[in-house]
């Protein structure tokens, strides 16, 4: 069997390539709707603010591999530090982390793609899928739509402020994964395993599937759908009681803001609004794929932060069930 295909997938440099045509596709289709150069100023402190994240991350993985240490020589001295510097020494080198810089260059390429692409949406196809996929919500579920199904028992369980944490811990979670699987030694053919899917789960449900199915989800319902039934009304009125009277929601303070972003005369934002997919379930449970190699513990944390993305973006009201 030729295994040339199979080669290929495993250099990091057609990773790179493949990103960067997908990025550059993006771009080209926002300046020819007609996007300035000034459009796209908002991306050197956005890329500013991802690397001092990823710095935070770094120092994490560093106190992190301190404990390990700790924990296994079962004291804190000498033996301790020089093993741990023994381990930076050892991975710190310019042989060890010039191969790796290209696959934070391909994370930036595609998440850069990803913002803009989504920007794009509005100015293209619109947003018309939203009534069509509440029907099919509410039909797949008997008669109910998600959000009764689970509301209630997230309250009473008091879950809220975990979900609440978790849906934007998310992000941390994002970094910690792309650091990992460019940085960390590991089984090659997992790095580029997991490199693949996140690009593919991008360009397919970020990118695809978001202008195939134009939707704003429930939290947007009645800001685009201003004629009809508003199936969405009552259960919104409830989550911003909860958001004054209980626990600060991130999702109406992030949701406002996409909401201004959409509306504002850019062509380019920094984000946009799409409901369908949900690339926060979708690459939260490549996290769980990834981040299981590390051990058993590593794999159930990761796997119910997924659980908790998946219930967190139907009781926040962002994504269809």
């Amino acid at each position: 069997m030729d295994e040339q295909p199979e080669r290929l997938l495993m250099q990091p440099r057609i990773l790179l390539v493949t990103s960067a045509l997908y990025c550059g596709a993006i771009v080209a289709a926002a300046l020819w709707l007609g996007a300035k150069a000034s459009d796209f100023l908002w991306v050197l402190p956005s890329l500013l603010s991802t690397a001092i994240f990823m710095g935070v991350i770094f120092a994490l993985a560093a106190v992190i591999v301190y404990i390990r240490e700790i924990i296994r020589n079962r004291s804190i001295g000498k033996d301790t530090s020089a093993r741990v510097n023994a381990i930076y020494n050892e991975s710190m080198t310019a042989a060890r982390l010039l191969p790796m810089l290209p696959f934070l260059v391909v994370a930036t390429l595609v998440f850069l793609g990803l913002s803009i692409g989504k920007s794009l949406i509005v100015h293209t196809v619109g947003y018309s899928a939203d009534p069509m996929l509440a029907n099919f919500d509410k039909a797949l579920h008997s008669g109910y739509y998600p959000h009764d199904l689970i509301a209630s028992v997230i309250e009473t369980w008091n879950l809220v402020p975990l979900l609440n944490f978790c849906y934007y811990f998310w992000f941390g979670i994002l970094m910690l994964s792309v650091w990992c699987a460019a940085f960390l030694k590991q089984d090659e053919v997992v790095r580029m395993r997991f490199w693949w899917s996140l690009q593919i789960i991008i360009l397919l449900l970020g990118g695809l599937l978001a202008f195939a199915l134009p939707s704003v989800g429930p939290i947007y319902y009645a800001d685009f759908y201003t004629a009809g039934a508003q199936p969405y009304e009552e259960y919104l009125t409830h989550l911003r009681n909860i958001d004054e009277t209980v626990i600060r929601l991130q999702s109406f303070q992030v949701s406002d803001i996409l909401l201004a972003l959409s509306r504002d005369e850019s062509i380019v934002d920094l984000n946009g609004i799409s409901a369908m997919p949900s690339l926060h379930v979708a690459l939260a449970f490549l996290f769980f794929l990834y981040l299981r190699q590390f051990g058993r513990w590593i794999g159930a944390f990761a796997f119910l932060f997924f659980m908790f993305i998946f219930i967190g973006s139907v009781y926040f009201a962002w994504h269809y069930a």
